[in-house]
């Protein structure tokens, strides 16, 4: 009869530390793969969604005064979920069409070295002043 009793306390105790050795796995393994912050609430969307910042650019390149002229255009594109939490999501392209601004270039073809100074124009979390 103790025999017993003390087979069945020592499965129902080994009952309870699987499950409670399960339960943690999972915690754990959601935390680390950020499958938990999708439950988070989302952010507020913007007030202002899209948005253009015009510049331009004079520098002087091989004695010649040269003046580069485009706008970065800001969208907001959603919510997304990178990292440890949501956050909004925002495209920036130029409105050129060009993907960098391009200053000075030289290709010399005898040794086909390719030589180019270009300007990144920043990212539209920048611009559009989400930090998040």
């Amino acid at each position: 009869m103790k025999r017993t009793l003390l087979m069945s306390t020592l499965c129902v105790v080994g009952g309870v530390i699987l499950c409670l050795g399960a339960i943690i796995a999972v915690v754990f393994l959601s935390v680390v793969s950020g499958a938990i912050f999708a439950f988070a609430p989302d952010p507020a969307e913007p007030n202002i969604k899209q948005a253009t910042f015009p510049f331009s650019i004079t520098y002087e390149a091989d004695g010649e005064t040269k003046t580069y002229k485009d706008a970065v255009v800001c969208k907001y594109e959603g919510i997304s979920l990178a990292g440890p939490s949501k956050s909004r999501s925002w495209d920036s392209r130029l409105r050129s069409g060009n993907e960098e601004v391009v200053l000075w270039y030289r290709s010399e073809e005898e040794n086909t070295v390719e030589k180019i100074v270009y300007m990144q124009y920043g990212s539209a979390y920048y611009y559009m002043g989400d930090y998040h």
